[in-house]
């Protein structure tokens, strides 16, 4: 804080200057207060300086192109002295980093994890002239999120039938039925009873339900920044859509950290694997999924967006 100890050099200046011109009691008084004033301070000071705790003050997610920003703050059950400091960011996927200010805008022009962690950070004394080093920051963690990005046609699903059929738990409504014989502890309900008054046994109706294969989304976290916004995008979109229809699936993605594979039944289970993915190191520009059997399959990459 150089504008406050140059303050302060002014007015011991102006002190010494009417301590030399005056030479009387009070300027005697005036030369003292102001030689021990920041003595007196930071006495003051060291017990908040001490015990100040910094953590950084962001959103937990924002979407691209959004403005919100980080802040350093401190904490402390005394009055607070002044805390100083930069923020640095590093992009999780790319491991690119850059150090911004306190206060200004999160990096968002592209889907991101940034981990956030303070840098030369300080708490000076109530005057502003001395400072103490702290490390004791806790790191923060913020996603940058893409939008969806929609299909001109949806993918196929014709190729997703049944390889079989099992009894529905619970039993309901079905459209297929398998007929067999009642046994102790069946649901009254299912009897067919048209069929048991002929053959003179309890037939019952069970509702059954398809047995599908696997269906999977694939992409590699390889290219440029605004493909990669594409592909997660699309993927988003993709898994929504699949849900929509019924149809659970796993998510494969092949990063620089090995193939990740998510199971998706459930909308927040596309968030948490979109957080995970955003979390992971790019794959190399050449590396490919590997071969794998899927009953249906539904790549996003590159030229095929």
């Amino acid at each position: 804080m150089a504008e406050r100890r140059i303050l302060y050099l002014t007015a011991l200046v102006a002190a010494l200057v009417f301590f030399w011109a005056y030479r009387q009691w009070i300027s005697w008084i005036v030369l003292l207060v102001c030689l021990m004033l920041p003595f007196f301070s930071l006495l003051l000071s060291l017990p908040a300086m001490l015990r100040m705790r910094l953590h950084i003050r962001c959103p937990d997610k924002l979407a691209m192109h959004d403005t919100q920003a980080a802040s350093l703050l401190g904490e402390c059950d005394l009055p607070h002295p002044v805390v100083r400091g930069r923020l640095l960011f590093q992009n999780l996927m790319t491991q690119e980093s850059l150090e911004l200010r306190s206060g200004e805008e999160i990096p968002a022009e592209h889907a991101a994890a940034w981990r956030i962690q303070g840098k030369n950070t300080r708490v000076y004394d109530y005057l502003g002239l001395f400072s103490h080093k702290l490390r004791r920051c806790e790191e923060a963690l913020t996603y940058v999120l893409p939008p969806k990005l929609p299909m001109d046609q949806p993918p196929s699903l014709s190729q997703y039938l049944a390889t079989a059929f099992k009894p529905k738990p619970g039993g309901g409504y079905a459209e297929n039925h398998e007929l067999r014989l009642y046994r102790p502890g069946d649901n009254l309900h299912q009897i067919h009873w048209k069929l048991t008054a002929k053959t003179g046994k309890l037939i019952l109706r069970e509702p059954l339900e398809p047995i599908r294969g696997r269906a999977v989304v694939s992409l590699e976290l390889t290219g440029e920044a605004e493909l990669i916004d594409a592909k997660l995008g699309r993927l988003l979109w993709v898994s929504h859509y699949l849900l929509e229809q019924q149809v659970p699936h796993e998510i494969r993605c092949l990063t620089g950290a090995g193939v990740k594979t998510y199971g998706i039944s459930e909308k927040e289970h596309i968030s948490a694997a979109l957080l995970s993915i955003l979390k992971q190191p790019k794959a190399d520009p050449a590396a490919q999924l590997e071969a794998f059997s899927a009953a249906w399959r539904h790549h996003i990459g590159g030229d095929r967006l």
